[in-house]
């Protein structure tokens, strides 16, 4: 299958840069699914999991918190807030984070920031499965 090139950036830098078949990624309208030669796009991502399948056809999954997704001259970028691929998910430490969040939200129930770091939580264990 063709490849592209596909970068995803975050606060610390370049996590991937390498050729792949395709990207999906959840945004505000949907899923999209990315492939070569895609039309030109940008759409801003939301919490959730992003897959990609490498040129040799292995699918790896990560955990994004936000961000966007960018498509140009067959260069696509992917600008996130923090992003964790399953394998490098500390789930100890994602399980404590559910657990605090979730005491904070019994606490108060009307807590936003406690409903999203829960969301986050979760969406890291969940991710951490896929290894």
């Amino acid at each position: 299958m063709s490849t592209f090139n596909l970068k995803i950036v975050t606060l610390d830098g370049i996590i991937f840069d390498s050729e792949v078949e395709n990207v999906v990624a959840r945004t505000s309208v949907g899923d999209v699914c990315i492939l070569k030669n895609h039309t030109d796009y940008i759409a801003p991502i939301e919490l959730g999991r992003v897959k990609i399948k490498d040129e040799e056809g292995h699918e790896r999954t990560g955990a994004c918190t936000g961000g966007f997704i960018s498509v140009s001259d067959s260069n696509t970028r992917i600008v996130a807030t923090t992003f964790e691929f399953s394998e490098d998910i500390d789930v100890d430490r994602a399980e404590r984070a559910k657990e605090k969040a979730e005491e904070k939200l019994k606490k108060d129930k009307a807590s936003k920031v406690a409903e999203i770091k829960l969301k986050k939580a979760l969406l890291r264990l969940e991710v951490s499965q896929k290894k």
